[in-house]
């Protein structure tokens, strides 16, 4: 009787600690996994920030460029485009088929005073294009320049600019050579002056001996009335050195040409069919046929 009680009190402490240590277990086992969990989401947590601000470092670099692309496109004007790609280009010569091969390349440009259609026709050796408004020159001078960049044909485009510089080298060069010839003529011309002082001081010297020697005949005295010419009528011619005021005018020596055609509406898309030209050995007159139909008989 007392073995089976102490029997029950093992069983039931032992069924006591099982139960106890399989609550401990289970509640081990799930602080475990909600600390590891809560870890994984720290981490996942940490890596979105992460990932957040460099998508807000990368949005404020593009931001950034994208103003500063804005403030370069605000601040260049428009007959400045194309400027710094032109420079660096390379001239180089073109071939006869590739100068033909132009004309049937277009350029689709817009400018501030509305669209153009324009390409380089070599036979007229100019710039040909199609427009709805009036397009002033400088326009053009871009538009043909975009043109040359975009085909690489900058041998048959002008650059103005060099031709300006150029010129206003010249002219300068001219100036400064007509400037030095003013110089000269003026230092001749007061030369000139102080030669004729001397002859007439020389004259007069010579006027007086002359009228104490009373062995010549009767001479007649020089006038000796001043002129407005000079010293007793001899003196230097007067030369009125007149620099005329004349404006300054550049002129270049070569320049683009370019070619009205009309509106775009009257621009084709489609080429033309170039009529095949007739060899000279097929060519047969009736004469010819004549005497074939002959001969065949």
């Amino acid at each position: 009787m007392f073995y089976n009680s102490f029997l029950t009190k093992v069983n039931l402490q032992y069924l006591c600690y099982s139960v106890f240590g399989f609550f401990l277990y289970q509640s081990f086992a799930a602080s475990y996994y909600f600390y590891a969990r809560h870890i994984r989401f720290e981490k996942r947590r940490q890596k979105l920030i992460e990932l957040q601000q460099i998508d807000k470092k990368e949005n404020a670099e593009e931001k950034a460029e994208e103003k500063a692309e804005k403030k370069e496109k605000k601040q260049i004007k428009y007959e400045d485009k194309y400027l710094d790609q032109y420079e660096k280009m390379e001239s180089c010569i073109l071939s006869e088929d590739r100068l033909e091969t132009l004309k049937k390349t277009i350029l689709f440009e817009n400018t501030p005073l509305g669209n153009l259609i324009m390409f380089y026709n070599h036979s007229r050796e100019s710039f040909t294009y199609y427009s709805d408004n009036t397009i002033p020159y400088r326009f053009l001078e871009v538009a043909s320049r975009h043109y040359a960049v975009q085909n690489n044909c900058k041998s048959v485009h002008v650059h103005m600019l060099t031709e300006l510089s150029e010129a206003e080298k010249k002219m300068q060069e001219k100036k400064d050579k007509k400037q030095q010839q003013e110089k000269e003529q003026k230092e001749r011309i007061e030369e000139e002056k102080k030669e004729g002082i001397k002859d007439s001081e020389v004259e007069k010297k010579s006027v007086f001996a002359k009228l104490k020697n009373y062995n010549t005949g009767s001479t007649k005295a020089p006038n000796t009335k001043t002129s407005k010419s000079g010293t007793n009528g001899r003196g230097p011619p007067q030369t009125n050195v007149k620099i005329s005021a004349e404006t300054d005018i550049i002129v270049k020596e070569r320049a683009n040409r370019y070619s009205y055609e009309g509106k775009l509406a009257n621009f084709s898309f489609l080429q033309k069919v170039e009529k095949k030209l007739t060899n000279s050995r097929y060519e047969v007159s009736f004469s010819d046929f004549l005497k074939m139909q002959q001969t065949s008989y």
